[in-house]
């Protein structure tokens, strides 16, 4: 199409609603308000409510102001006065004044032209009242605004929801103002966003939150940039008085969506934008008029600084538990697919599987992580720790008991390291791990980062007799810290304690009688959630009466130290599925449980079974080891090798970019064939003629000025044959049915153009969109093979 020559190119378009200046309008308010919500969601106090509304108001004023004839100075003060008036009204909500004030100057100006019929002067007091009253609130939010902000700035006051507002709605609507005025008067996108964008990547860094709110904004920019340079071209061609299609412009915009899509997306995968550097520069300067102030300002503009990192332990998220927790044992097949770890303790030999194997003679471990010593009614929690770091095959402090035995266990994680699995109390391990200490030497855990170690434990194997013989003599640091009860357990529990061991003449007995008390409750999963204040154990033992392992465990312990038994909850794992073949315990999610130990002076703490879904603890009926000398000695720890750290390979990293590319392609095709179809059959044929046109020129057809159609289309076909033959088979397969597919393309324009009565029906559209679709893989293909030298160019 031809444009007549006298419009400057650069100028902005007449103030008049076009598909293309309604779309700019829209992508450039997404980039606002993703501008907004990110200030919003990193600004504490900061309503978004009211930041959104601001940024939409704003940018459409700014887009008006640029569309009226004015100058940009006299427009910008329109737009900043505007601002602040609206700020104010909205900020301190001052809609019913201005209602009033309508309303007032109504009937003023009603009064004014019945006057001469009614004889009644007309009153203006109550317009002049509500209008002084506008001024006089206006007035205290500015004063109020001015006065926090001298204080912040003199370290006094240093927050103010009101002023905060006002302050950090006004910063929105300039940068809100500032785009829409730009974008729309000069056509440059990237200066209109680039305050915004500053502003916003600064608040980022500086509070820690997340950068990819800038995602939008940097999608959304580089689109409006394809559009805008397109217009600037469209113009100048005008000028020059160029031929162009009119479709031009859409298919700019395509293009420049899917690279912006793809940007954003490789932005996102490897996010390489950082504003730290100029965050730290903006800090180190402020921090030259002193250090205090620079916090005061930013607390008190709702900016909370991001935390210095410093190493996060594993074991943090532990220091306290509620229930019901999910150390679920026997929850259904699914968990016992899902492998946590492998154990090798070496007690027996790897055998072959015969009938004669039985369960029973396999020896029973309970993998212990944590350890709790504080019930609090609605859960579990531990006493204050100190982390000790060891390195590979340090001894820790373990209390000598009587009849225990070394246990050296070979534990490989099936994922990430953490806490460290052992049966009895821990001895070392071969590599660097950390302990965490409750005070009187006692280990509250124990974490590494390894997936795989060796490690040395103490296990405690005193028989019935012994235990039933131990003594009531107590250290005091055993009596003050696991006798303790809190004053919320109902009387009740108390009651119930008492009467299960008040005929137990041993304190082993005692815990035997609770134990079995227990193990008559229904074990199930399917149980109600407590209340809120309910107490853990009398809610188990007298509400539910059935449960899982966390609501037994929890109750013994209550029991035992009502009863006056020492006693404590511990978290892990309990045995495992035993590989006979390769002598290993196969521990999975099926195996996580919680039991109590109870303490016994010179035997330490040894482990009971009250849930009904696991067998009971059988015990030796005699000594087997009785003092030290007995006690088979273990070869010092030395570091095995552990498996390497597997993360994200090239090959991920390649797959990853073939997969979006490929999502990218796909959009993009399908967006560009539904533009197809929506347009008139005449634009469509000749957006695809012009397309041809362009594949064309790359593949060096030879095209002479003057052509017919159907002569132009005859030259394609000859030269993407030329290019399928010399690849052989292949070519002959993918490209050359490229030459009737154009000789169709160009059909449908001649059919279009040349014979209007005929016009081409809704299926031939539709086949056009599909045909197109398939010739531009094979035209790009081809030339691909022509730019890799498989092709001759053109000939002279």
């Amino acid at each position: 199409m031809r444009f007549e020559r006298g419009r400057r190119p650069g100028l902005p378009p007449k103030a008049k609603l076009t598909p293309r200046l309604l779309l700019s309008w829209i992508v450039l308010l997404a980039v606002v308000l993703s501008v907004a919500a990110g200030l919003a969601g990193a600004v504490q106090s900061l309503q978004s409510s009211l930041v959104l509304v601001v940024a939409l108001v704003a940018m459409s004023v700014g887009w008006v102001l640029a569309a009226l004839p004015m100058r940009s100075g006299f427009a910008a003060l329109l737009g900043v006065l505007f601002g602040v008036e609206y700020l104010l009204v909205r900020v301190g909500v001052l809609w019913q004044r201005l209602l009033d004030i309508g309303l007032a100057a109504a009937r003023f100006v009603w009064e004014f032209l019945v006057w001469y019929w009614t004889a009644v002067t007309p009153d203006w007091t109550p317009l002049v009242d509500h209008t002084l009253g506008l001024w006089h609130d206006m007035g205290v939010l500015i004063m109020r605004t001015v006065r926090w902000l001298s204080d912040l700035l003199a370290g006094g006051t240093i927050y103010d929801v009101v002023g905060m507002a006002l302050v950090w709605g006004l910063a929105v609507w300039l940068m809100s103002l500032w785009a829409g005025f730009v974008v729309r008067r000069t056509g440059r996108p990237l200066l209109g966003v680039l305050p915004g964008g500053i502003v916003l990547s600064f608040v980022l860094s500086y509070t820690g939150k997340s950068p990819y709110i800038l995602l939008p904004l940097l999608g959304g920019t580089l689109v409006l940039m394809g559009m805008m340079s397109q217009g600037d071209r469209e113009t100048a061609w005008a000028w020059r008085g160029v031929d162009y299609s009119e479709g031009l412009w859409g298919d700019v915009t395509l293009v420049s969506t899917g690279l912006s899509v793809a940007l954003v997306m490789a932005a996102a995968l490897a996010p390489s934008f950082s504003v730290q550097k100029v965050a730290d520069w903006v800090r180190e300067v402020t921090e030259r008029e002193g250090e205090s102030r620079t916090e005061t300002v930013a607390e008190g503009l709702g900016l909370e600084q991001r935390p210095e990192p410093r190493p996060v332990r594993p074991i943090e998220s532990m220091l306290a538990t509620t229930l019901p927790q999910q150390h679920l044992i026997g929850s259904g097949p699914e968990l016992s697919r899902l492998v946590v770890m492998v154990v090798e303790t070496g007690e027996l030999p790897p055998m072959e599987i015969t009938s004669e194997m039985y369960v029973e003679d396999v020896p029973r471990h309970y993998w212990r992580s944590l350890t709790y010593d504080r019930y609090f009614g609605r859960g579990w929690a531990t006493s204050s720790v100190v982390p000790l770091a060891y390195e590979a095959g340090a001894p820790i402090t373990v209390t000598e008991t009587l009849n225990s035995r070394t246990l050296r266990q070979t534990v490989r994680f099936i994922g990430d390291g953490g806490v460290v699995f052992v049966d009895g109390a821990l001895m070392s391990v071969d590599q660097p791990f950390s302990v965490e200490w409750r005070s009187n030497d006692e280990v509250f855990a124990a974490t590494t980062l390894e997936r795989q170690y060796r490690a040395d434990s103490l296990v405690n194997t005193p028989t019935e007799e012994e235990l039933r013989g131990a003594t009531l003599a107590y250290p005091d640091w055993i009596q003050s810290r696991y006798l303790q009860l809190p004053d919320s357990v109902p009387e009740r529990v108390l009651s119930l304690a008492r009467d299960l061991t008040a005929t137990q003449p041993t304190a082993y007995d005692r815990a035997l009688a609770i134990q079995n008390y227990l193990r008559e409750f229904e074990y199930t999963l399917d149980v109600p959630m407590p209340g809120a204040s309910d107490d853990i154990a009398d809610y188990f033992l007298f509400e539910l009466q059935r449960g899982y392992c966390d609501y037994y465990a929890s109750a013994m312990v209550v029991l035992a130290r009502a009863a006056g038994l020492p006693s404590r909850l511990v978290i892990g794992f309990v045995g495992g599925t035993y590989d006979f073949a390769q002598a290993r315990y196969v521990v999975t999610q099926a195996d996580a449980h919680a039991w109590p130990e109870i303490y016994f002076p010179g035997y330490g703490w040894i482990e009971f079974e009250p849930t009904g879904g696991r067998p009971a603890i059988v015990r030796p009926g005699a000594s087997s080891v009785s003092d030290e000398t007995s006690r088979p000695q273990l070869a010092p720890l030395v570091p095995i090798a552990t498996e390497p750290e597997r993360g994200l390979t090239f090959v991920h990293y390649a797959l990853m970019g073939i997969g979006g590319v490929a999502a990218v392609i796909g959009l993009t095709t399908g967006v560009d064939a539904l533009s197809l179809l929506l347009q008139r059959p005449e634009r469509m044929v000749t957006r695809l003629y012009r397309r041809l046109e362009a594949h064309a020129r790359r593949l060096r057809a030879r095209v002479r000025q003057g052509d017919t159609p159907d002569e132009f289309a005859e030259s394609v076909a000859r030269r993407v044959k030329e290019i399928s033959e010399e690849h052989g088979f292949t070519g002959v397969e993918v490209v050359e049915p490229a030459a009737d597919e154009a000789r169709e393309v160009v059909s449908l324009y001649v059919q279009t153009w040349y014979s209007p009565d005929q016009g081409i029906s809704p299926e031939q559209r539709r086949g056009a969109a599909w045909l197109w679709w398939r010739l531009r893989w094979r035209l790009w293909l081809a030339w691909l093979w022509r730019r890799s030298g498989g092709a001759k160019g053109v000939r002279k």
